[in-house]
């Protein structure tokens, strides 16, 4: 009996032990999940905890104006969203900004920047030079006072592409010393230009600034120069001096002539791709073409005074691949200038693709100052997605200018 009972009780005291074992595993296990919980909640909330490299990672998803804002949280964060590789490419298409917003962008180290049709106010004080690579000026306005664009060029030190362009005779002499100094401090490292300067005025400091172009910038690989009339002597230097290391080339000149466009194509016989406008230039040019332009492999002559039987003799060109032509302005011109369907197709069955690929010189988008107005909608959908072949998104903040391009 006795015995019976010291079994009962060791049995009830094995039943307790591993009930209490039990509890005891049951807490272990809720405390662990407790501290579990607490770490993650911990890591996923303090983000002072994560690494910088992980933090500028984060902010690099962010849009401008929400990148700024996160520089107000702390001063570590200020530190880590001012780095350098947040701020590469700024697109200011068609935007009113403040300089001192601009000066906050070029103080970052941007490097693709377009002010294109951008509204600058206010004064512009940079300290040190600039680390812009990239850079659209086209129809960048500002008032005289501010002097905002002469104070952005003279802090440009590295630039290899350029785009400028103004609608006006007014200033001209301030223009041309702007656009001089900028080459020549840009001389080693600038290789494409894009300049429309030359409204229909003529005027004696145009040469003085193709003169600077021609003697500084001899690294250019492309080159566009667009105006209505330019002076005659500055064609003539023109031809006769620019770098021959050219190999694309656009002449947007309505008085450029046969013998000039020769000159410059005996000079550049290395181009592969040219654009040519003028109501001066006649079939002649096309037969310089053809012989001191082997490699050519895409041309466009708008404008021209050439007739439908010397467009066919590209065909003896082997190389050639694109070749286009204004067919709104050819309607308008002389018969038998139109090229027929039948012409057409004949040169299409010699391998080259006509009126279908459009190409530009130099410009920042490719339907730039092309006269393809119907393709504007297109041009201002590229202008705010792009500089170059850098894609960027127009900025979303700051005031909208509205109106056609």
């Amino acid at each position: 009996m006795v015995k019976r009972q010291s079994i009962e009780v060791s049995s009830n005291n094995s039943k307790k032990t591993r009930l209490n074992s039990e509890d005891e595993c049951e807490k272990d296990q809720k405390n662990r999940e407790k501290d579990r919980c607490k770490s993650v909640q911990s890591s996923t909330l303090n983000l002072e905890d994560l690494p910088d490299e992980v933090i500028l990672n984060v902010l690099s998803y962010l849009d401008t104006a929400n990148l700024i804002r996160s520089g107000h949280v702390s001063q570590r964060l200020r530190a880590i969203s001012s780095d350098e590789s947040l701020w590469q490419k700024m697109n200011l298409f068609k935007k009113r900004v403040p300089s001192s917003f601009l000066q906050f962008v070029l103080e970052r180290g941007c490097k693709y920047l377009s002010l294109h049709l951008t509204c600058l106010h206010g004064s512009l004080n940079l300290t040190k030079p600039t680390k812009l690579k990239y850079l659209n000026v086209n129809s960048c306005t500002t008032s005289a006072e501010d002097a905002s664009l002469e104070k952005l060029f003279a802090a440009c030190h590295s630039l290899e592409k350029l785009t400028f362009s103004e609608d006006k005779c007014a200033n001209i002499m301030s223009t041309s010393s702007m656009i001089s100094n900028t080459c020549r401090k840009n001389k080693q490292t600038l290789k494409v230009l894009y300049l429309n300067v030359f409204p229909n005025c003529v005027n004696p400091y145009y040469e003085y600034l193709i003169r600077h172009i021609v003697l500084n910038c001899s690294e250019l690989k492309e080159v566009s120069i667009i105006g209505k009339r330019v002076h005659e002597g500055t064609i003539n230097y023109l031809v006769k001096n620019i770098s021959p290391n050219v190999e694309k080339l656009r002449l947007d000149m309505e008085n450029i002539t046969d013998k000039q466009v020769k000159a410059i194509i005996k000079r550049c016989n290395k181009l592969n791709e040219l654009i040519l406008r003028s109501q001066t230039i006649t079939n002649e040019t096309v037969t310089n073409i053809i012989e001191h332009l082997p490699t050519l492999k895409k041309l466009n002559l708008m404008n021209s005074e050439i007739d439908c039987a010397t467009f066919l003799k590209f065909k003896r060109m082997p190389n050639l691949r694109v070749l286009n032509w204004d067919q709104e302005l050819i309607s308008l011109l002389k018969d038998g200038f139109q090229l027929s369907d039948t012409h057409t197709n004949y040169l299409k069955t010699q391998g080259l693709i006509i009126n279908q690929d459009i190409f530009n010189v130099a410009a920042p988008q490719t339907l730039m100052n092309l006269r393809y107005w119907r393709n504007w909608k297109q041009l201002e959908k590229d202008c705010k997605n792009e500089i170059w072949e850098i894609k960027v998104k127009q900025l979303s903040m700051l005031p909208y200018i509205r109106g056609r391009i």
